[in-house]
């Protein structure tokens, strides 16, 4: 005969399985961090150096990153200035073109190609401002103190062109550059080097190759970008500079400038045309110049400043490798000395899941704890690489996502091996171990 099962009144109802399976499952992750905290502090000399090598390997790879986006944004605002309406021409080496000396044709443009293409400039024509420019450096010095600054000697045009403001003083004018004037504008780094801090040289009397110039203007500050302190230059006088400094009778580049955003391949079609004929530029063959525009420029130095930035956190990211490399050995020389406590959690009835959880727990941690870190080393970096480039360096967050996400799976992969050699020990077997 079967008896009905009456449950004792007095004795409560058992719990929902979903509820103590969570809270089992709560117990056991505290439980596990618990254990791994202990772990470790035990061991303070060998957590410091597994965690050394994911400090520098996520210091390094923020720090590059924060780098290159720096550097890009840097480039950017410079280039931003020129407007996009502007055209940049300058010559190529053409391929199939050897000279007889057996290398390739360079032909700089001179005064005539300048004064061509200012020609095309009619009410008809999409061409507006038409510029031209020479770079080299020089000595400047005013009284016993010298200096080597960039020179440039560009056009009237070149103020309007590329947004040029002055702090104090006036540009120079066509009729200074037709007439080769000895005038100088001067940059803020180019004034502090010759002239010393707080003063004002509009006026004086400068030596540029040992010859005199007057300051007419003094540059507002620009800041530096990624290759070179914009500050540091003087301006001259196109003509001044080709015939009274440098002794060059060649442009090394034209700035040319669309009447508006809509005329810019226009521009840069009529501008072509007349420098292929100027330049005997044969049908079907290769132009020996190159007419880009500003967009253009600006997509490809943002192309290159990606391809720079990832190639460095590319590099940086190996020594997260040889940091994982580094934690899988403590981890292993862990699950050594540890044998016998692992045999006596297996001998209590831990299960090879619970085992490998704990080691696995303590590679996550070690990880997690050398990434928090490295992303101060990394921003300390980038603030110094900021004093020393003298430009602006921001962490973007992809960069704090992307340190924390490697140092988990560091911390995953490189101690999962130790993990499965500690899980798999037979708990008799282990505790025999000496």
């Amino acid at each position: 005969r079967e008896i009905a099962y009456q449950a004792d009144p007095a004795e409560p109802p058992p719990r929902p399985a979903a509820e103590g399976n969570g809270s089992q499952r709560w117990q056991r992750i505290r439980e596990n961090l618990r254990m791994a905290y202990v772990a470790l502090s035990l061991n303070k000399m060998r957590t410091a150096l597994a965690t050394l090598g994911i400090v520098i390997g996520i210091g390094s790879v923020v720090a590059m990153v924060a780098v290159g986006q720096g550097a890009k944004a840097s480039v950017e605002e410079q280039l931003s200035s020129l407007g996009t309406n502007v055209l940049t021409v300058w010559p190529i080496n053409p391929r199939n073109t050897p000279n007889m000396a057996g290398g390739n044709r360079y032909r700089r443009f001179t005064l005539e190609d300048y004064e061509a293409i200012k020609a095309l400039a009619t009410p008809s024509s999409p061409v507006g401002q038409v510029g031209g420019s020479v770079n080299d450096w020089a000595q400047i010095s005013y009284g016993p103190r010298n200096a080597w600054t960039r020179i440039m000697g560009t056009t009237a045009s070149y103020q309007s062109m590329s947004n040029v403001n002055l702090t104090a003083g006036r540009f120079f004018t066509d009729e200074d550059d037709l007439t080769r004037q000895r005038v100088v504008l001067i940059g803020q780094t180019a004034v502090k080097n010759v002239f010393g801090e707080h003063t004002n040289p509009l006026g004086a009397i400068v030596k540029v190759n040992r010859v005199e110039y007057r300051v007419i203007g003094v540059l507002s500050p620009k800041g530096s970008n990624a290759y070179q302190d914009s500050d540091d230059q003087i301006i001259v006088p196109l003509r001044t500079t080709m015939y009274r400094i440098l002794g060059k009778n060649r442009i090394e580049s034209l700035t040319v400038s669309a009447k508006n955003d809509q005329l810019i391949d226009d521009a840069s079609a009529e501008v072509e045309k007349l420098l292929r004929r100027r330049r005997d530029n044969r049908p079907g063959t290769d132009s020996d110049f190159q007419v880009r525009s500003m967009n253009e420029i600006r997509e490809t130095v943002k192309q290159s400043t990606n391809a720079i930035s990832s190639l460095l956190a590319a590099i940086a990211s190996i020594s997260l490798l040889v940091g994982g490399i580094g934690i899988m050995n403590v981890m292993l020389v862990s699950v050594k000395e540890r044998t016998k406590e692992i045999g006596l959690r297996k001998a209590l009835g831990a299960r090879k899941k619970d085992v490998m959880v704990q080691f696995l727990v303590e590679s996550v941690m070690i990880c997690m704890l050398g990434g928090t870190i490295g992303l101060g080393v990394g921003y300390l970096l980038s603030l110094a690489a900021s004093m020393f480039f003298e430009w602006s360096v921001a962490i973007p967050l992809f960069a704090v996502v992307l340190a924390c996400g490697f140092s988990l799976v560091v911390g995953v992969v490189f101690g999962l091996w130790p993990a499965k050699q500690a899980s798999n020990l037979s708990p008799i077997e282990a505790l025999r171990y000496e």
